[in-house]
């Protein structure tokens, strides 16, 4: 079978060029050049690409792209993109509002901008910004622990921030009942976490949106893990306050598995979001569906740990890879097959939709596991990266059709979701760098695998276990 497979793959593409052909390295070339050029500006790291819809400032995109960056650059200060990033990381904390949020968009004021005009923003300085983010907070004080290390003159300085950061989330926590939670805003983001499009917040059966107090699965896992993380780091300052951090993520991650657990004929999963009544607390509404943003609890562990129970962490991570979810040309859908919401219009939520950073943020989750765990996760990763393979771009998403086809978002006024997102240049350099992806790292596994299938697209050869 090895003799077979070998002679097929040198019908296709010299033994020198397995898994890294002429198009793996432009790209990886590109993501870098893109990078340092484009996207790492002197005060944010931007969202896309100048020609893209979002060449400005975002705190959850901010976050995901430090910490993707993180491990593309080796955690490496000495690295200059890591020490950029570290600087537009701290920037972005200056634009911290008196409560502590972290704001969801910053960009240039501009008095013809025509969401500034309509209320979406308010006016800062000389930004227009909006807060409309439950999740941004969490994120950037997760991801900011990676770049700030204790006795050092940052974590100094940003200490009252990082604290004033932690009483926003204690606050939300408190005043939601012991969830981290959110009212849609009509003027600004309906849906306030990373699916923030009207498409993809929190709608009943019929499409139409539900008021209340929106719970989302991820951002609950972002609150566990930010709380636990300073903790750890700020306990022989405060331990007082680290002492009341961790009970506080005691009781979030008790009260999450007793909510959020669902199960049907497949197993148990965890419910995309759940949404309460304004007075009564009371459930007015539990969204079932299976997405991939339980996979993101997984992306969200902390020494192993995640929000979700052990028990459950394994049947989360083979259901994320089941057919109805995974497939080995695109990476993990956002929504399992049948489990899309009402109205779906193809952006965040519909069928087979893949956002190549959140895959492949997941697969660092599923990494997390360990054991066989580690094999599955570079099977997501390598997945993950097809897409902009094909495409030979860093596209912000797409729908998988058919064998190699892909389809990107076109809006109703016909604009087409972006060609070059930030976070997804950021997941590609990241993935890379974890897959390792060379000739002698697939030649020595040779031996070891029993049975293989050899998947030509134009110069590259894909190899895999077969399942």
């Amino acid at each position: 079978m090895i003799v077979t497979a070998l002679k097929t793959l040198q019908r296709y593409t010299p033994l020198s060029h397995l898994f890294i052909q002429k198009e793996l390295s432009q790209l990886r070339q590109k993501a870098h050049i893109q990078l340092e050029n484009e996207l790492l500006g002197e005060t944010f790291l931007y969202a896309s690409s100048a020609s893209g819809h979002f060449h400005h400032g975002f705190g959850r995109d901010t976050a995901f792209n430090a910490w993707f960056i993180n491990i593309a650059y080796d955690h490496n200060p000495e690295k200059g993109v890591w020490a950029r990033t570290k600087k537009a990381l701290l920037t972005y904390w200056s634009f911290q509002q008196p409560d502590g949020k972290i704001p969801h968009e910053l960009k240039p004021f501009s008095p013809d901008d025509a969401l500034g005009q309509r209320g979406f923003y308010d006016r800062y300085k000389d930004y227009y910004i909006n807060c409309d983010s439950v999740d941004a907070t969490a994120l950037m004080l997760i991801v900011t622990a990676l770049y700030i290390k204790k006795g050092t003159e940052d974590f100094s300085r940003l200490t009252p921030q990082i604290i004033k950061a932690l009483e926003w989330i204690e606050i939300n926590l408190s005043d939601n009942n012991g969830w981290l939670a959110y009212q849609s805003n009509r003027k600004g983001l309906v849906s306030q976490g990373w699916m923030d499009s009207q498409h993809g917040g929190p709608v009943d059966e019929n499409g139409e949106l539900v008021d209340g107090h929106v719970v989302l699965v991820e951002a609950q896992a972002f609150a566990w893990k930010a709380l636990l993380a300073w903790a750890d780091l700020l306990e022989d300052i405060y331990p007082t306050k680290s002492i009341e951090w961790r009970e506080r993520a005691k009781k979030l991650k008790k009260q999450f598995n007793k909510y959020f657990l669902t199960k049907d004929s497949k197993g148990v999963y965890f419910s995309h979001a759940i949404i309460f009544e304004k007075d009564s607390w009371k459930i007015k509404k539990r969204i079932t569906s299976i997405s991939i943003n339980a996979g993101l609890c997984l992306w969200a562990s902390y020494y192993k740990k995640s929000i979700i129970e052990d028990e459950y962490m394994q049947e989360v991570a083979e259901r994320l890879l089941s057919r109805e979810m995974f497939h080995k040309e695109a990476g993990i859908f956002t929504f399992a097959k049948g489990h899309s919401l009402k109205n779906g219009d193809g952006y965040h939520n519909g069928e087979k939709v893949v956002w190549p950073f959140a895959s492949i943020a997941v697969a660092y989750g599923v990494m997390d596991l360990g054991g066989l765990y580690a094999w599955k996760a570079k099977r997501i990763l390598k997945a993950s990266i097809i897409p902009i393979l094909i495409e030979k771009s860093f596209i912000e998403q797409a729908t998988y059709l058919k064998k190699r086809k892909y389809v990107r978002y076109v809006s109703s006024s016909g604009a087409v979701s972006c060609k070059d997102q930030t976070w997804t240049v950021t997941a590609y350099l990241a993935a890379m760098k974890t897959l390792h992806i060379n000739k002698n790292e697939i030649l020595s596994m040779l031996p070891k695998l029993s049975e293989m299938i050899v998947i030509p697209f134009k110069n590259v050869v894909k190899m895999m276990p077969v399942n």
